[in-house]
């Protein structure tokens, strides 16, 4: 038995076909359509947004709702990857690191995360699937404009709303990295991080993933081992921690850094205090940092970003255009210990 919403998409298909409702006009504005077919304006809403998905309508917040098509879109016509190395032109480089693998032969282009808002037009277009690699917080209202024209959307290591996601598994992954620092440093743990900020919003999530595991994990924490800081100034402010930590000539047993910027400012420090990653102290790293490979005793995270994009075309590769179910991946990083 059809739902109402399906009745009424089937009768306004039906309209459509036949040019009651004519490619490049008005639709009848929805209070007219409840009265037409006697039908709740939520019906009729869910009907128009469904198949503005499928193609057949395009409507925009506070204007009119048009058709455009008498003909549902059943696969994706132009893909766009929005983030802040991407041209206008794409290139070949970019196109392998998403789609590696994978047969892909729609139209491909790439748009600059500020370049968004003057293309929004273009973005919005029927067909269209967006995938946004690492977006800012500032960008959320555009997504959200994007999702009100039924553009498939999914994003790339962040979790904004309820958006399709692929991201690092926060919380799994540093539970994994602290049991490991734990058994090698035992409780008393270290633990240094730029704060998190709009500018920095996947620590939101990796702070909280960190406190949670140390309470499950019965991580010993005391306030002067927490230095969560702005680090606008990361050598003079590394140059202070440093100081906390080692000028007393005892160095800490474990220590995890969270920001990848910090690990190689604190390492040097502790150098010039004659302490040595590995050897003096257990070090945890979120985020893999080649210049640490010569040392042992070392735990990296490494993110597997290589997966996320492998994720990113299958989500692609399952068709959004014609199924509004829910992807969301967590992908866990992998422990590296030297």
């Amino acid at each position: 038995m059809l739902s109402k919403v399906e009745i009424i998409k089937n009768k306004l298909i039906t309209d459509i076909k036949h040019g009651v409702f004519q490619i490049g006009k008005k639709i009848s504005s929805r209070n007219k359509l409840c009265r037409k077919y006697n039908y709740s304006r939520t019906t009729i809403d869910r009907a128009i947004r469904e198949l503005t998905f499928a193609g057949y309508l395009a409507s925009r917040q506070g204007s009119s709702t048009y058709v455009i098509s008498n003909k549902p879109i059943d696969k994706p016509q132009h893909l766009f990857i929005i983030s802040g190395f991407a041209g206008q032109n794409i290139d070949s480089g970019i196109r392998e690191l998403f789609f590696s693998g994978h047969d892909f032969n729609i139209p491909l282009s790439g748009i600059s995360e500020h370049e968004v808002a003057s293309n929004l037009n273009r973005l919005c277009q029927p067909g269209s699937v967006l995938i946004w690699n690492s977006p800012g917080m500032e960008s959320i209202h555009l997504m959200d404009y994007i999702d009100q024209a039924e553009i498939p959307q999914i994003l790339i290591n962040r979790k904004y709303n309820n958006y399709n996601y692929v991201a690092t598994d926060a919380k799994s992954s540093i539970k994994e990295g602290l049991s490991w620092l734990m058994i090698e440093a035992g409780r008393d743990i270290v633990f240094v991080s730029c704060k998190a900020t709009t500018d920095k919003p996947y620590l939101y999530e990796r702070i909280i993933s960190f406190y949670e595991s140390c309470a499950e994990l019965g991580t010993h924490l005391t306030p002067d081992s927490i230095f969560s800081r702005d680090f606008i100034d990361i050598p003079s402010e590394i140059a202070e921690v440093g100081r906390i930590l080692f000028a007393g000539g005892k160095a800490p047993k474990g220590i995890f850094i969270m920001h990848q910027n910090l690990i190689l400012p604190l390492v040097t420090i502790a150098q010039t205090y004659g302490f040595v990653p590995g050897k003096d102290y257990k070090l945890l790293t979120f985020d893999y940092n080649p210049g640490l490979e010569n040392y042992s005793g070392i735990g990296m995270m490494k993110q597997e970003m290589t997966q996320l994009y492998h994720e990113a075309a299958g989500w692609l590769k399952r068709n959004p255009t014609s199924q509004k179910q829910a992807f969301k991946k967590n992908i866990k990083t992998e422990l590296i210990i030297y």
